[in-house]
């Protein structure tokens, strides 16, 4: 059986220059980030490696604020962890996914209409210090882009399969790292002029952990919250998933610098 190791790291959101609320607004001074490839190296595949990662910030006084990113739940044809953007809205299904994909995401289905979006009204309902938002305000997507000087460091001709050895051997993530990703938000489906609100920091070495491994876990909020709050992105949204399940492998295209 193969058992993903993953790569822990203290995290803070810094953010620049938000309309939204809660932790979009106040931003994050105590965070956990978990970097992993979510499944087996397969390098038979054209796409072996499935980055992602998990966010979890706390609220003084009230439950963690979480969400997750990853690039495509087909996986990238590059083990550089950073050199695509990851969003909380993962792509939908096209007509290319394979057979165990599939299945998976049908699994998803079974709790939410929605099984490839994440919500992030939750996120925009308390602050870093637990204050509550009277109405809270929140993006519909987020887009994390590294920048080039963050991108460059992982760039290998190398085929590695074991995701924390691979980061781990480069000194940069031995010790803390300002600006990992730049944060965009889209305010609604399918925006065309996406705002940067935030930047994310690693406040620690980066690490491995058994606790983090098997025990640390990070909550996916139902995309049905959101949509209960913004009714108007019902429509749209589902227009954007399905133009996405009708092509063989539909990627977001990266920010440009």
């Amino acid at each position: 059986a193969y058992e993903i190791r993953l790569s822990l790291v203290g995290s803070e959101m810094c953010i620049r220059d938000s309309p939204y609320t809660g932790l979009f607004q106040s931003g994050s001074n105590y965070g956990i980030a978990r970097l992993s490839w979510a499944k087996a190296v397969d390098l038979k595949a054209g796409t072996p490696w499935l980055p992602g990662v998990a966010f979890k910030f706390l609220r003084n006084g009230r439950k963690s604020a979480n969400f997750m990113a990853m690039t495509s739940l087909l996986g990238v044809n590059t083990p550089n962890f950073f050199a695509n953007d990851v969003t909380n809205h993962v792509p939908d299904l096209g007509t290319s996914a394979d057979f165990i994909t599939k299945k998976l995401r049908s699994t998803f289905a079974k709790a939410s209409d929605w099984p490839v979006l994440l919500g992030l009204s939750d996120v925009a309902t308390y602050d870093e210090n637990g204050v509550q938002a009277d109405s809270p305000v929140f993006p519909y997507r987020l887009i994390f882009h590294a920048p080039a000087s963050v991108r460059s460091v992982l760039e290998t001709d190398d085929k590695p399969t074991d995701m924390p050895s691979f980061i781990l051997s480069h000194s940069v993530f031995q010790k803390p790292v300002t600006a990992v990703w730049s944060v965009w938000a889209e305010a609604f489906p399918q925006d065309p002029n996406p705002i940067k609100i935030a930047e994310v920091d690693f406040t620690s070495p980066l690490t491995t952990s058994d606790f983090g491994d098997k025990y640390l876990f990070f909550q996916h909020q139902r995309m049905e919250d959101d949509i209960s709050l913004r009714p108007d992105w019902f429509a749209p949204a589902n227009q954007e998933l399905a133009n996405q399940r009708s092509v063989p492998n539909y990627l977001y295209p990266n920010r440009q610098e």
